[in-house]
């Protein structure tokens, strides 16, 4: 599970009902609903099903084009072994990713899968701009940001290889395999990616651990658009 992160996402908009997944073609009325940019496993139609599957209420997913910000990853490691995502802003690159547009009650839960105020603050970042042929053009909308900021190699941020982007700028790309690796490296361990990976599912105290020493290869969250609403 761990190493399958980002998980599969499709390259267009999408619509969960209970456990079937639909492209979305129409347009939808997302008036009442909250936009929130999925750069990571959130994008993921299989990773949203399991989050909300005891909810009612469809869950809608916009692919967008969102200019300035790259999908990297972030200075920690989730309880599944996975080193999750994180947003980052770097002039001059477009991420094509998704935006989640969620009901009062699926916001909550979203939080509590996020582990809002430990691992993610929720932010609105004004001053952007996102396009989608499902909605009008955005320059605001909402995001789960890293506590523990981005993992950076040579000062650089890492991008999720599997996050399709234009790029203009000189940074690394790792899936998830190599970017354990490269983890692994920076913290000076002699261990294969598997027993790094269980390590850190089985043992709370070692992944603390490790999290902890992951600042000395990471940088904040730097956005001057930003405004936080709970961490």
């Amino acid at each position: 599970m761990a190493l399958g992160y980002p998980y599969q996402r499709p390259d267009y908009s999408f619509i969960i009902r209970g456990e079937t997944v639909t492209e979305l073609i129409t347009p939808v009325d997302t008036a009442s609903l909250t936009p929130v940019i999925a750069c990571g496993s959130n994008g993921s139609p299989a990773q949203l099903a399991r989050k909300f599957s005891n909810s009612d209420e469809p869950i809608i997913a916009t692919a967008i084009e969102l200019d300035d910000f790259l999908c990297c990853y972030s200075a920690h490691i989730a309880g599944y072994g996975a080193i999750p995502a994180t947003l980052v802003p770097y002039s001059g690159v477009t991420t094509s990713c998704h935006m989640t547009w969620l009901t009062q009650n699926q916001l909550e839960k979203m939080h509590e899968s996020e582990a809002l105020g430990v691992n993610y603050k929720f932010s609105k970042l004004e001053s952007i701009s996102i396009r989608s042929n499902q909605h009008a053009p955005l320059d605001s909308a909402f995001a789960y940001i890293s506590l523990h900021g981005h993992l950076v190699d040579n000062g650089t941020p890492i991008a999720l290889a599997d996050i399709p982007l234009q790029e203009n700028g000189n940074f690394p790309r790792q899936n998830q395999q190599t970017l354990q690796e490269l983890t692994i490296k920076k913290l000076s361990l002699l261990l294969s990616v598997e027993e790094f990976v269980l390590e850190n599912i089985t043992n709370k105290n070692i992944r603390d651990q490790r999290i902890q020493a992951m600042k000395a290869i990471s940088q904040p969250f730097k956005y001057h658009g930003e405004t936080p609403i709970s961490n």
